[in-house]
């Protein structure tokens, strides 16, 4: 009973602290808009022999997802995360071979608009390569355009930080006519935006000062001596 006494007010300064620390506060992430940067060595989405006459362009349509920029989500705590439909890329070549001068300069970018948790842009490059040579020979292993994208982090005021990765693309195109190809499962380009560190605390700094062990002791301490002599004077007085 007596142990109970004098641990009882240093709990009762833990659960009077507990309030007082910082927690992740949600972040709502808001889209804007979404855009893609194309270089000069991709060409208009054809497959027409008189589309790219000097075979100096890899024929490839980029879009973005129509319901990107009305996208809307809450990531709740560090390590959630949340994947939208970022865009599409769709695979058009018009004599069913890739020649040298459509394997340079293709340069891409995925970019991103937010309007919460912070105004601002991210970019995100693309490594895209394009194998020479024909696109209806056989072979699983024969990949004829990749495009893969590095993530990107998102840092906003309040001290929070989102790590948005894109997913990639391959194609391998097989048959016997001009490639017109999609990718086998889908041509959809996706963006998982996970959050990699906690927004700031939802009191301000100077609350959240918490006491040293030795302070918390010494308070205690003091509590149950109160305690004590409060116990004391009551059996006296009986």
């Amino acid at each position: 009973m007596k142990k109970y006494r004098i641990l009882a007010p240093a709990a009762f300064v833990a659960a009077m602290l507990s309030p007082l620390l910082a927690h992740a506060a949600p972040v709502t992430v808001s889209i804007a808009s979404g855009a893609w940067v194309a270089g000069s060595g991709w060409g208009a989405l054809c497959a027409g022999s008189d589309c790219d006459p000097t075979h100096s362009f890899l024929n490839v349509g980029w879009s973005i997802d129509s319901a990107l920029a009305s996208t809307s989500f809450v990531l709740n705590n560090v390590g959630a995360s949340q994947t939208v439909n970022f865009g599409y890329a769709t695979f058009a070549e018009e004599d069913s071979f890739i020649d040298h001068a459509e394997t340079d300069d293709l340069i891409l970018s995925a970019i991103l608009n937010f309007s919460s948790p912070t105004l601002g842009q991210t970019s995100s490059a693309a490594s895209a390569t394009a194998s020479f040579g024909a696109l209806k020979d056989n072979g699983a292993l024969n990949e004829d355009l990749h495009a893969s994208f590095d993530s990107v982090l998102l840092a906003f005021a309040t001290g929070g930080e989102i790590r948005i990765d894109f997913s990639s693309l391959s194609w391998n195109c097989q048959g016997t006519n001009e490639c017109s190809y999609k990718k086998p499962d889908d041509n959809l380009i996706r963006a998982t935006f996970t959050l990699t560190k906690d927004a700031a605390a939802t009191v301000p700094a100077s609350v959240l000062a918490v006491p040293e062990p030795s302070s918390l002791l010494l308070l205690a301490g003091g509590l149950a001596a109160l305690g004590f002599r409060r116990r004391k004077g009551v059996l006296a007085a009986q």
